[in-house]
């Protein structure tokens, strides 16, 4: 860690989410998600430390999920309760399709999915429910995911209930422990932090718009960080008018060491200038815990140049 970086006060801060608040990290700019993914139910209580392995996988399943990653696909673990153990849904994105397999099918279906569409009919796919929500509560990997994934899982899987046009899971790591509770939509592949169960409402209303609740918003993964820097100011500088709302970006010539950025949003038109920077910040909580040095992350600064109505 550089000698001039200032770690403020975190009163006795014993969550790296807690932490990650105290310092001000902004959320801004860490909307990643891979594009090529692949979500396998697998019963949360056997998830170990691992996003992809759990306990009770046969080693022809762990060797087929090695391969498909090293093809270029992500591999995670979803579940929620009134699955049946027998059974696994199966999501396959960007093809938004959805499949129902028996253990002993896994191996050959993760090692289908790099051949093609053609060579998946076998396996039945059916389409993927319109909206899904998946929420880290990881607790084997951070505890942070545990202690605030949970809480906002229920609120939002009760809410998605009561409305009736979501399908909410629970997930295995989905990147940035510290920014608990994190969330992301498929198949909009936007990414969420902080979200508290009291967002619940408003978060799947937005959702359900197509657009992204911008309290919590870190960025869509279509964009590369400096853009969903830009994207998530922007959207906070609109959002007492224009509360849901989405993006349209094209970066613009700029200096060597900064990046420039025309959005248009809700009948308006930002110009943003984004500069890189280190973040610092305990990546877990067992960093926290060991008090070992903060790791620096890449990360965007963006300033809001001008903002104007179009005509």
């Amino acid at each position: 860690m550089p000698q001039d970086a200032i770690i403020p006060d975190t009163h006795g801060a014993t969550f790296c989410a807690d932490h990650s608040r105290a310092m001000g990290e902004d959320l801004a700019g860490r909307g990643g998600f891979p594009e090529r993914k692949i979500l396998i139910r697998w019963p949360k209580a056997a998830w170990r430390y691992s996003r992809f392995a759990a306990e009770g996988m046969p080693q022809d399943l762990l060797d087929a999920i090695d391969r498909v990653q090293d093809a270029g696909w992500n591999v995670s673990l979803i579940d929620r309760k009134g699955e049946p153990d027998a059974r696994h849904t199966v999501l396959l994105m960007p093809d938004r399709l959805a499949f129902h397999l028996a253990t002993g099918d896994l191996p050959g279906f993760v090692d289908a999915v790099p051949r093609g569409l053609s060579v998946m009919e076998r396996f039945s796919p059916r389409s993927m429910e319109p909206r899904t929500v998946l929420v880290c509560t990881h607790g084997k990997h951070d505890r942070c995911c545990a202690k605030f994934g949970f809480a906002t899982y229920k609120a939002l899987a009760t809410e998605a209930a009561r409305r009736g046009d979501f399908c909410v899971w629970e997930a295995s790591h989905l990147g940035g422990c510290r920014f608990a509770s994190t969330v992301a939509t498929l198949p909009s592949r936007r990414k969420y932090g902080r979200v508290a169960p009291a967002d619940a409402p408003d978060f799947l209303s937005a959702e359900a718009e197509d657009r992204p609740y911008v309290p919590c918003f870190r960025g869509s993964a279509q964009f590369d960080v400096a853009a969903q820097t830009a994207e998530v100011l922007t959207l906070r500088a609109i959002a007492p008018e224009h509360p849901h709302a989405v993006a349209q970006i094209a970066e613009l010539e700029g200096p060597a060491s900064a990046r420039r950025f025309l959005v248009e949003v809700a009948g308006h038109c930002a110009e943003v200038i984004c500069r890189p920077e280190r973040s610092y910040a305990y990546n877990a909580c067992t960093d926290l815990a060991d008090n070992v040095p903060h790791a620096g992350f890449d990360a965007w600064h963006g300033e809001l140049l001008s903002l104007e109505a179009l005509p």
